[in-house]
C-alpha cells in the first residue's frame, strides 16, 4: 500500500478503518538505536503518523507506534527443474527461500516408479538458494520430486511435485573419412611420366654428346 493515505473528513464519532499491506523482504534490515539488525521473525515495531487539521484549521500531528509480529514462516521455490533418462533417470534444480525462517535439514527426493534417490541439500537460510541433482537407477516418463525440511519447531514439512522425464538421444560417435590413398590408375600415370622423362633426358643427352665429340 502507499506510505502516505489521504482523507478528506472524518465526522465527529466517525471510525474509519484504513488496510495497510506490508511486504515482507527476507533480506530487509531495520534501523535501531546503534545501528541495523535483519528481520527475520518476532516483534517489529511499526511507526505511523498523523497529521490533520481541525475545526479552526489548524495543523496538528501525532506518533503513534504499533507492534507487528512477523511470524516465522518458510517458502521454497523450486525451479530450474530439469529431469533426463539414459538407462537411469537423473533431476536437478534450484531451491529457494523467500520465507522468513531457515529450512533446516533440506533433503531432495526423487522416485520414478517404485525406485527412491535422494540427496542431502543441507540448510537453506532466508533469501538463499541451493542447487540439487538426484540420480536414479530407474527410468519412466515421470517421477514424483518432493523437497523434505524441517522448521524451527523440528516439524518436517513436505512439498511433492511431478516431473516430466526427457529422454536423453545417445551421442553416436563420428568417424572421420579415413583419406583414399593412390589409386593403381594413379600409379601407373606417375610411372609413365617419370619413365617419359628418363627416355627424353637420355636422348637430349646424347645429342649434346655427339654435338660435342664433333667439334673435337
Amino acid at each position: 500500500s502507499p506510505s502516505v493515505t489521504y482523507i478528506d473528513v472524518i465526522g465527529a464519532g466517525e471510525t474509519i478503518r484504513v488496510p495497510v499491506t506490508l511486504a515482507y523482504n527476507p533480506m530487509g534490515f531495520m534501523s535501531q538505536i546503534g545501528g541495523t539488525t535483519i528481520i527475520t521473525y518476532g516483534p517489529a515495531p511499526l511507526m505511523i503518523s498523523m497529521v490533520y487539521r481541525d475545526a479552526s484549521g489548524s495543523l496538528k500531528s501525532f506518533n503513534n507506534t504499533l507492534t507487528v509480529v512477523v511470524e516465522p514462516f518458510i517458502d521454497l521455490l523450486v525451479k530450474d527443474v530439469s529431469a533426463t533418462r539414459r538407462g537411469s533417470s537423473t533431476v536437478s534444480g534450484v531451491i529457494v527461500n523467500y520465507g522468513s525462517a531457515t529450512a533446516y535439514r533440506v533433503r531432495a527426493v526423487f522416485q520414478v516408479g517404485g525406485t527412491i534417490g535422494s540427496a542431502l541439500v543441507g540448510d537453506i537460510a532466508p533469501g538463499d538458494e541451493a542447487i540439487f541433482k538426484v540420480e536414479v537407477p530407474s527410468h519412466d516418463e515421470t517421477g514424483i520430486l518432493r523437497i523434505e525440511y524441517y522448521n524451527i519447531f523440528d516439524e518436517l514439512m513436505v512439498r511433492e511435485m511431478q516431473v516430466s522425464i526427457v529422454e536423453q538421444p545417445i551421442e553416436t560417435p563420428t568417424t572421420p573419412t579415413p583419406k583414399e590413398g593412390i589409386g593403381l590408375e594413379m600409379w601407373i600415370v606417375i610411372v609413365a611420366v617419370i619413365a617419359f622423362l628418363s627416355f627424353a633426358a637420355f636422348l637430349i643427352y646424347r645429342a649434346l654428346r655427339a654435338r660435342s665429340m664433333n667439334r673435337v
